[in-house]
């Protein structure tokens, strides 16, 4: 089943909600405007929110009216999510009168992430649509036996439950429970911050650590630059390279290789360019992490600041500067919470470097009101050897 998102509700991290889906997103409609214009695509599904044709509806209409009988682009129906009551809606039901658009649902709801969610599950039908939370109250069952039955038989009738017969049962002794090992399963650790050196050059270094308590994987995210590979061949690190465009040839033959590499460190390097190269290399690591969890101790992969996950393990990475400080802290989607580290790379210039590791911490605590403790690391090689040394004190702390 294969749907196309146009909206700035959600990025590319909804498509860990949804496997089994071919989901393309694009933030405008003249994103996928230019899209179709290059590659012929058939969908059952066009989903549009009301954010994007909010400001200039009737140029926006006009290009999505374009885009539906383009000759190059064919869905089964379009959607659109809109708040209830809109003007949008007079004009789509326009569009539909003058035979311009066809096959269109008009769904509407609160804008939200969650509400967007529930229309790609095709949980909402219908012209409207609102998201209701339910309570969940957990009651033991023989008090709920004992009510039903109560409310059954009349007022005169003894009512004895299983629980009041099983009162006079004498109590068995318990046998000691012998407890088996089960598989480790693999932690996922993002590295994130702004987009330079300091934040790929530390996550070499943890893969590497990491990969002597247990077979780590490192995943390339950077597919226009390659910053992971070209460290990775320079530094002349021990590893094994898998390219990422092996996974689209023969997926279970890729699965294989990387769960029977005697390497320690795996390390799965992009090689081309690609458009939606970005929501590709995250299935991947979905698809990687659901088959191999119980056999790689260690994911590491990159990320951008605006696609962290909260749920995940988090080290963000910044120069030991104020500029850097503030930048990277005010790009931050969500607050701190206990599974987010903080490291600080000390760079050459003396003159605007911050060296006191508490004076980091009682700044960037300040600006998420959040306590928070700074490792500032300082390093002249990506290449780890021999054994670990003080500056990876943190990471044996929480990943070791």
């Amino acid at each position: 089943m294969s749907k196309v998102v146009v909206s700035a509700l959600v990025d590319s991290q909804i498509l860990s909600y949804f496997p089994d889906l071919n989901i393309r997103l694009f933030k405008t409609l003249e994103d996928l405007d230019a899209y179709v214009a290059d590659n012929p695509l058939r969908v059952e599904d066009l989903i549009v929110t009301q954010d994007i044709t909010r400001d200039s509806p009737n140029q926006m209409f006009t290009l999505l009216s374009n885009i539906c009988s383009s000759t190059f682009f064919r869905s089964e129906q379009l959607i659109y999510v809109t708040p209830p009551n809109s003007r949008e809606i007079n004009m789509i039901q326009f569009l539909q009168n003058e035979g311009s658009l066809t096959n269109v649902i008009v769904l509407q709801g609160d804008l939200t992430k969650e509400f967007l969610i529930s229309v790609i599950k095709g949980e909402t039908s219908g012209k409207s649509a609102k998201i209701t939370r339910k309570a969940v109250v957990r009651r033991r069952v023989s008090d709920y036996k004992e009510e039903a039955i109560r409310t059954t038989l009349p007022d005169e009738d003894i009512v004895q439950t299983e629980e009041v017969k099983l009162r006079e049962v004498p109590k068995v002794p318990e046998f000691q429970t012998k407890i088996i090992d089960a598989p480790i399963t693999g932690s996922l650790i993002q590295v994130t911050g702004l987009q330079n050196a300091p934040r790929t050059e530390f996550s070499l270094l943890l893969a590497q650590y990491l990969a002597m308590h247990g077979k780590t994987l490192l995943l390339e995210t950077d597919m226009n630059y390659f910053a992971t590979s070209y460290l990775l061949h320079q530094a002349g690190i021990n590893y094994d390279n898998i390219p990422l465009n092996d996974f689209y040839r023969d997926p279970i033959g890729f699965i294989e290789r990387v769960r029977d590499s005697e390497h320690s460190l795996v390390c799965l390097t992009g090689t081309s360019k690609d458009a939606n190269s970005d929501i590709r290399v995250y299935s991947i690591l979905n698809t990687l992490y659901s088959s191999l969890k119980h056999n790689i101790k260690h994911f590491v992969y990159l990320t951008a600041l605006q696609d962290i996950l909260p749920s995940v393990q988090t080290i963000i990475v910044m120069n030991n500067d104020l500029l850097s400080v503030l930048e990277t802290i005010s790009n931050l989607p969500v607050e701190s919470s206990s599974r987010m580290d903080y490291v600080a790379i000390d760079r050459s210039v003396s003159e605007i470097a911050i060296r006191d590791g508490h004076l980091l911490s009682s700044m960037i605590s300040e600006l998420i009101n959040h306590d928070v403790d700074v490792e500032i690391y300082s390093f002249k090689s990506v290449k780890l050897g021999g054994e670990p040394v003080d500056m990876y004190r943190h990471v044996k702390q929480h990943f070791a």
